[in-house]
């Protein structure tokens, strides 16, 4: 099926943070938690098609994998 549309690739590294979702903080200065069990890194890609007339938003491909300590 051919939608249509603009396609969006994401290439994003994730883990946690110190900071609250809630806080009202510069997301950029957030350090790395490194409590053991806590500080996994992902590598995630993830692409994501906008039908912008349909007002929808469809994720077709999402994958991650855990990142080594040197990354």
């Amino acid at each position: 099926m051919d939608l249509g549309g603009l396609l969006y690739i994401l290439d994003a590294k994730l883990g946690r943070t110190q900071c609250r979702k809630d806080a009202d903080e510069n997301l950029t200065s957030c350090s790395s938690t490194e409590v053991a069990g806590l500080a996994k890194k992902f590598l995630c890609h993830f692409e994501v098609l906008s039908t912008f007339w349909r007002d929808e938003k469809y994720l077709l491909q999402s994958n991650c994998k855990p990142l080594s300590r040197q990354e």
